[in-house]
């Protein structure tokens, strides 16, 4: 009977030792796991993203984007501003390349002649040396039309009332004031007794004539004179 009442104490107190097992909550019906929820939640993001970006390639190939194209604004040049502008001459001409004598000139009917353009002024290193040059020259224009419109020709001549003629005069007297007073008495002197100076006054000028419209021909010097005063 002792041993007895002692296991049974035994067991009791063994039975008391034990930490009771924890036991889960039973699952309430319908509910869906964590996992589950947070695994549909990222699956649908995905599902937005795909449709976003399938849905953007559709459209640009449906409706292409249109490329905006640079206006260019073309100024229409009106004619007035068309013949406002210089025409160019030739850097060469077969009448600048060669002299030509005043038979081959004369033949041509729209050669014309410049005269009576004497200039005078002190020679080169000289206050009391003057040098006084008078020209002819025969000249042919370059542009008719262009000439005629701004009343330099009238009637196929030479209108001597014209601004442009008047120019004309005023241009070659310059030049020939110029002429003389670079170079000295003696230069002046070889230059005509030599011949040449007719070909070096017709070289300076061919720009006085070309800034008129106007090619130079032959020129001769009517009057020639060193002197002293």
């Amino acid at each position: 009977m002792a041993d007895d009442r002692i296991k049974d104490e035994l067991d009791v107190e063994e039975t008391s030792n034990k930490k009771p097992k924890k036991v889960k909550p039973p699952k309430k019906e319908g509910e869906i796991p964590l996992i589950l929820m947070i695994g549909g939640a990222l699956g649908g993001v995905v599902m937005i993203i795909v449709s976003v970006i399938i849905g953007t390639i559709i459209a640009n190939k449906l409706f292409p984007p249109q490329t905006t194209q640079p206006i260019v604004i073309v100024e229409e040049q009106t004619e007035s501003k068309k013949n406002d502008k210089p025409k160019p001459f030739p850097t060469e001409t077969a009448i600048e390349d060669s002299m030509m004598d005043d038979i081959s000139l004369l033949q041509d009917a729209e050669w014309f002649m410049i005269d009576d353009c004497r200039a005078q002024t002190n020679v080169k290193g000289s206050a009391n040396m003057v040098g006084i040059i008078d020209i002819a020259a025969l000249y042919k224009p370059h542009y008719t039309e262009e000439l005629t419109a701004k009343g330099f020709l009238k009637d196929d001549k030479v209108n001597e009332d014209s601004e442009l003629y008047k120019k004309l005069k005023l241009n070659v007297r310059t030049a020939l004031i110029g002429y003389i007073s670079t170079h000295t008495a003696d230069q002046l002197l070889h230059l005509q007794s030599s011949g040449a100076i007719s070909d070096s006054l017709r070289t300076v000028l061919r720009e006085p004539f070309r800034d008129v419209g106007l090619i130079v021909g032959k020129v001769n010097v009517t009057y020639f004179m060193v002197t002293r005063i």
